[in-house]
């Protein structure tokens, strides 16, 4: 029996680890990991500064979500950057997750300084509805960014999976025939 799963391994590599059996052009590369990342960090690094500066117009409760949102990507980004294959894993999502979070909330934050905007209508020229629509325009923005950087992250992170998904129903089918065989063998 040891020496038949022995073979089974041998002749059917996708039997023993099916992570390995994807092709390189299914994974995401390091190269395009790491780019996918720059841009990601760019945006949030915009997305930081948003956040900082609708804190000092709208109040700091405002926002404490996004100071939470921004934690958990600092660590998130610190392990791919450390580890950029660590994307091709559920950390990906995670990545993926992060991003339109920030994009979502970046949009809400536009809503929220054009609604104090609003709110300050018997005085428009003042310098905070200045203030306040400069914030609009810069969330609108930075939404924008976050947005395209979560497209170029979903893009790899789905070539990871549809890779995942072709490795497992190759271990799948050399199981199948590791199977066949096995009971073939019985039968003799």
């Amino acid at each position: 029996m040891k020496v038949f799963l022995t073979i089974c391994l041998l002749l059917f590599p996708a039997f023993g680890c099916p992570a390995q059996e994807a092709k390189p052009s299914e994974q995401p590369s390091d190269t395009e990991i790491k780019l996918a990342m720059a841009q990601a960090k760019h945006a949030f690094e915009q997305y930081k500064a948003v956040v900082g500066h609708g804190e000092q117009l709208l109040g700091k409760d405002t926002f404490a979500q996004d100071r939470m949102l921004i934690e958990h990507w600092e660590a998130i980004s610190k392990t791919v950057s450390e580890n950029p294959q660590a994307f091709n894993s559920e950390l990906g999502f995670d990545v993926l997750i992060d991003l339109d979070d920030a994009s979502r909330n970046a949009a809400l934050s536009a809503d929220q300084a054009s609604t104090a905007v609003l709110n300050d209508i018997n005085n428009p020229h003042s310098q905070r509805s200045q203030l306040l629509l400069e914030l609009h325009q810069s969330c609108l923005d930075t939404s924008k960014q976050l947005f395209s950087a979560s497209e170029n992250a979903n893009v790899l992170f789905t070539r990871y999976v549809t890779g995942q998904r072709q490795a497992s129903a190759k271990a799948a089918e050399a199981l199948s025939r590791c199977t066949e065989a096995l009971e073939k063998a019985k039968k003799r």
